[in-house]
């Protein structure tokens, strides 16, 4: 299955950027698991938003580096939102590996 790299399609915060790392650092992958109805670009809306559950300055992009598109439409569809080199924040404590 194709990975649709969207990191210059989503809209990022008008300020903020990420952090970056040696994408050859990473020890581990975690997984999240959305049981919302929101879609990928709800999502990245959300977090670059103000005052959103993570930052009340809003995050700099989409804090996943990947998604799962669910519905008929997108059923499946993997996302690539951020580099690898990307320190999204995401796992309070694991966002520096």
């Amino acid at each position: 299955m194709e990975i649709k790299n969207l990191i210059n399609i989503l809209p990022w915060h008008q300020k903020r950027r990420w952090s970056m790392r040696d994408a050859n650092s990473i020890k581990k992958i975690i997984i999240h698991q959305e049981l919302s109805d929101g879609t990928i670009e709800e999502v990245n809306g959300y977090h670059i938003g103000l005052d959103n559950h993570i930052s009340a300055k809003g995050c700099p992009h989409f804090c996943y580096h990947y998604g799962i598109r669910g519905g008929k439409e997108h059923d499946g569809q993997i996302i690539q939102a951020n580099e690898l080199s990307h320190i999204t924040w995401h796992t309070k404590g694991q966002n520096s590996i």
